[in-house]
């Protein structure tokens, strides 16, 4: 068990690793994927010695899923690559039910669920070290890309740019929110509020849009009860006829006023340093370049009409950007090349690469494992881990809201997230230890 606990948590340290540990093979092999593989094994291994196999909530749906992807290979113009593709998401797939073996009947799964959230701490404080190391003159670790060249980086981790690295993070800053915000015992403490901190700097730092939208996406969703009570509040006084509005304190307004006076002489300054330009690039705002907004419509319209022509049956996952590639008059042949022609949104590229009918099962799969289980979490509340589960579902919501803006299905950090989900559902719903969780979150089996 610790053999595969060490390798399962190597696999989540390093699984936003794109520019380093990687390996060039058939396509790149990442570290990560490596551990998975040893994970697996020892997965195998679980299952030989306990002869009992975890099945997960959805599991059927996703099988059957990719039953229907490896049929549809017969549709695809590229079939080597393609079915490079397919072996891929197999694998990844693999790692999922391994995790679950591993942790779905153990006291580990709080052990997992601490690396989990370290993970994210580790890779925001490597993050924050990249912004400032090159205003520091300590060098200049792994920067891709500059607000001001040479000085001021936009954060990217071990990401190949900030709006991967964003993708990424999203993850480990919604978990840190939410069980923030329900108090579990997991993050209580003055160091998991700096974690959490140091996670929101960094995601705003990076400049990515998309980020910047999920911050703001999430404190909406956030302050939305207390406005909506408020609200109600309001429409019933103002219908008794006692409307009431309550004016701030003087500390309130006096120290209102400083914060917006501070704000407002800080952008002056950046605005002298920085062109602000920059943080609008790519969206054609202000007379900016706009390429990367052409870039997103150009792929939803080119994935929008292989939807069109196969909407029933699809083209597979490596078939999608074979049949993009065609509607842009070129020929993608090899797996690298595929890469180069993801369909968007990933979403959009699923449904295409699956088409209407095998898309039903992928949607009930992912349905299954967040929406159904509402009731679990609420049946068990009292259980520290219903608190992660609730956390990694959320996470796993405003993943897939920021993967309608970039990335591909086969990014590992993805299936890697489904795999705490997945685990740590079937940990509460079937296992139920003497020692309370509650109390002790990271017992060791």
């Amino acid at each position: 068990m610790k053999v595969a606990h060490t390798l399962a948590a190597l696999a989540l340290l390093t699984a936003s690793f794109d520019v380093i540990l990687t390996f060039n093979l058939v396509g790149n092999l990442r570290f990560s994927q490596i551990m998975l593989i040893g994970l697996i094994l020892c997965a195998f291994a679980k299952i030989i010695q306990e002869r009992k196999l975890l099945w997960p909530r959805g599991g059927s749906a996703i099988a059957l899923w990719c039953i229907f992807q490896g049929l549809l290979l017969s549709q695809t113009t590229v079939f080597l690559g393609s079915l490079i593709f397919y072996l891929v998401m197999i694998f990844t797939l693999l790692g999922v039910c391994a995790f679950l073996q591993i942790y779905g009947r153990s006291l580990m799964i709080g052990r997992l669920m601490q690396v989990y959230l370290f993970s994210f701490v580790f890779v925001a404080a490597f993050g924050a070290i990249q912004f400032v190391s090159p205003i520091l003159h300590l060098g200049e670790p792994l920067a891709a890309q500059w607000i001001v060249f040479n000085l001021i980086p936009r954060i990217s981790g071990f990401s190949y740019e900030p709006s991967y690295f964003a993708t990424y993070l999203v993850l480990g800053w919604i978990m840190l929110m939410d069980l923030r915000w329900s108090k579990a015992e997991i993050t209580r403490g003055r160091r998991w509020f700096w974690a959490l901190l140091l996670i929101s700097a960094v995601m705003f730092l990076s400049t990515s849009k998309t980020a910047w939208l999920l911050m703001i996406g999430e404190g909406l969703a956030r302050s939305a009860p207390n406005l909506r009570r408020m609200a109600s509040r309001q429409i019933a006084r103002l219908t008794g006829g006692r409307l009431l509005i309550t004016l701030p304190g003087f500390p309130t307004i006096f120290w209102g006023g400083v914060a917006f006076f501070a704000s407002c002489v800080l952008l002056i300054v950046v605005a002298h340093v920085v062109n602000l330009n920059i943080f609008l690039s790519g969206t054609g705002i202000n007379g900016t370049a706009a390429h990367s907004l052409n870039d997103r419509i150009g792929g939803f319209v080119y994935t929008l009409m292989v939807v069109k022509q196969h909407f029933w049956i699809g083209r597979s996952l490596g078939g999608v950007p074979a049949a993009v590639a065609e509607l842009l008059g070129r020929h993608a042949t090899t797996f690298s090349e595929l890469k180069s022609y993801w369909g968007f949104p990933v979403p959009l590229d699923v449904f295409a690469a699956s088409g209407f009918w095998a898309f039903i099962p992928f949607l009930w799969f992912f349905v299954t494992i967040t929406h159904g289980e509402r009731q679990l979490i609420k049946d068990h509340w009292d259980d520290e881990r219903a608190k992660w589960l609730r956390a990694v579902i959320r996470a796993l919501i405003f993943e897939w809201l920021a993967l309608c803006a970039d990335q591909n299905l086969l990014r590992l950090y993805l299936w890697l997230h489904v795999a705490i989900v997945v685990a740590i559902g079937y940990n509460l719903r079937y296992f139920h230890p003497q020692k309370s969780f509650d109390r002790q979150p990271m017992i060791v089996a």
